[in-house]
């Protein structure tokens, strides 16, 4: 409570001017880039940093380091049929137990929408295609000659 009260005091110690001030300034500073100190580097050490492990980090690392043995469950004297099964038949009877899908044979696609041709396919047709001459006269062809 101290600090806020002190830090409302100093807040409204400072007038308009100050804070028109101090923004000027640090907008000036963020434009020309922000200047960082120099970090002191660390001494090297040479011996490792110790962490601590979770919970769940030391219980597997028990297990890995097999420093307790774990006793199988037993229900009247036998493994339960559900512990029986391997994660890879239970993932097995999961994919059996579900609608089978039908074969791709039996699928029907929809027909492939036809696609635009392009110029030059137009152009190479026209170019196949039969000319279409219109008649002419022989009187013409007569003319044409002279």
């Amino acid at each position: 409570m101290e600090k806020s009260d002190e830090s409302n005091t100093d807040l409204e110690e400072l007038k308009n001017a100050d804070w028109a001030r101090f923004w000027v300034q640090v907008m000036r500073d963020l434009r020309n880039g922000v200047k960082l100190k120099k970090v002191q580097e660390r001494q090297y050490n040479p011996l490792p940093i110790e962490y601590q492990l979770t919970p769940y980090e030391m219980l597997m690392d028990d297990i890995r380091s097999r420093r307790y043995t774990l006793r199988k469950v037993m229900v009247n004297g036998d493994i339960p049929p559900r512990l029986k099964k391997s994660a890879h038949e239970i993932i097995l009877d999961f994919i059996r137990s579900r609608p089978p899908l039908n074969p791709a044979s039996a699928r029907k696609l929809k027909p492939t929408p036809p696609r635009p041709r392009s110029l030059h396919e137009r152009i190479l047709e026209e170019i196949k295609a039969e000319r279409k001459l219109r008649p002419v006269s022989p009187e013409e062809t007569r003319r044409s000659r002279l």
